[in-house]
């Protein structure tokens, strides 16, 4: 017996959908795997795997390199825009730049703000908070993480951060281990004054974090 699912391999792979079946002996998959990052494909093998029968074989499939939909989803995985539209990374982008505007840098000038988009659409910003004791000074994407988390939210899905510099500035190492905190797999994206990005996963940026399971 042959069964046909019509499912979205980024979700699965990412464990925002699950198909629910009986163990099988064949599993065939057509789709993006030789797009997906190492961990992608190690998740949607594992997803894979549970659904197996002992003894059974797993084919996963590529869309060819002349496939006319290949240079779209160059374009959509690039973004990562795997759970979120254009328009949500527009408005991201928007209000990271705003909340620039609104940093607190007197001593380096260098002004920084982030917008955190949170699993439930919204967007909470954050800015650079610089003291005269320079060690009381607070990051963007602290302050954004604080911002949200106050307002009750606690599932974060991407963050952007834009800088005023003329190429793009990753975030410091104790704000890394903060996104990491909240979620491993965190898009963020990094922005300059001129529009050029960088995109990353918050564990890409912190490969060997800390984390509950080290308590």
């Amino acid at each position: 017996q042959i069964r046909l699912e019509n499912s979205n391999l980024l979700y699965l792979a990412t464990g925002r959908a699950r198909v629910e079946l009986e163990p099988q002996s064949l599993v065939y998959s057509i789709g993006l795997i030789d797009y997906f990052n190492d961990q992608f494909v190690i998740n949607l093998l594992n997803y894979v795997h549970s659904i197996l029968r002992p003894g059974g074989q797993v084919i996963l499939g590529n869309f060819h390199t002349r496939n006319p939909s290949r240079a779209m989803m160059d374009y959509v995985l690039e973004w990562r825009l795997i759970y979120r539209t254009e328009e949500d990374m527009n408005r991201l982008f928007a209000a990271a730049t705003q909340a620039m505007h609104n940093a607190h840098a007197p001593y380096s000038g260098f002004t920084v703000g982030a917008a955190l988009l949170t699993e439930s659409g919204d967007i909470v910003t954050g800015c650079n908070v610089e003291n005269a004791s320079y060690g009381a000074t607070v990051c963007a994407e602290r302050t954004a993480i604080a911002a949200a988390v106050a307002q009750g939210h606690r599932n974060f899905t991407a963050i952007c951060v834009t800088t005023a510099a003329d190429s793009t500035t990753p975030p410091c190492g104790i704000c890394r281990q903060t996104l990491v905190e909240f979620n491993h797999d965190m898009t963020v994206i990094c922005r300059s004054q001129h529009g050029e990005q960088t995109t990353y996963s918050a564990g890409e940026l912190l490969p060997h974090a800390f984390t509950a399971d080290n308590l």
